[in-house]
């Protein structure tokens, strides 16, 4: 693409006044920093260490090939993906809940295989990521956890959850 006025931000080496310089350029149009970041602790389950979620693909939205997978949750009990604009982390069931803000759950219920594992292919031409408030455009950053069963789990609230990921979708 041909170069575009554009705001950079340099921070000073030392400190200074003004700490930071904000100068207009012309150069390369931005382009979105496509992260995933996991955060957040998960905590033991009556089957694993705890559980644990991955993104594979891309967070492309043209490419359409998001997949998130979680490990090591309870072999054969329901859980519920959901995402938010927040990242937090606070203890809840036997866990800690991570994700906050504005919520989306994404159903059905989905249920953990003989080793634990939890998939999701994240499709954008699907509700609730398609359209209305759980759309997700380029550009959003959303956080992404795994609810889950656990009936018999170590603190007996009868249900844990994963630790976090935290996407930035890219066009």
């Amino acid at each position: 693409t041909p170069p575009v006025e554009s705001g950079i931000e340099i921070e000073l080496f030392e400190p200074g006044s003004p700490a930071v310089l904000s100068p207009v350029i012309e150069g390369p149009c931005h382009v979105l920093p496509c992260i995933f970041e996991t955060y957040c602790q998960s905590a033991p389950n009556s089957y694993s260490g705890g559980a644990q979620i991955w993104a594979f693909g891309s967070s492309s939205i043209a490419n359409n090939d998001l997949a998130l997978l979680t490990t090591t949750a309870v072999p054969g009990q329901f859980g519920i993906y959901y995402y938010g604009t927040e990242k937090t982390e606070i203890p809840f069931g036997d866990g800690f809940r991570c994700v906050a803000g504005q919520i989306w759950r994404v159903n059905p219920p989905l249920l953990a295989n003989l080793l634990g594992d939890v998939t999701l292919a994240v499709d954008y031409d699907q509700q609730p990521f398609h359209a209305g408030p759980g759309a997700i455009d380029a550009g959003d950053s959303f956080t992404w956890q795994l609810w889950y069963r656990d009936p018999t789990g170590p603190l007996g609230s009868g249900f844990n959850l994963s630790n976090a990921l935290r996407i930035t979708f890219c066009p």
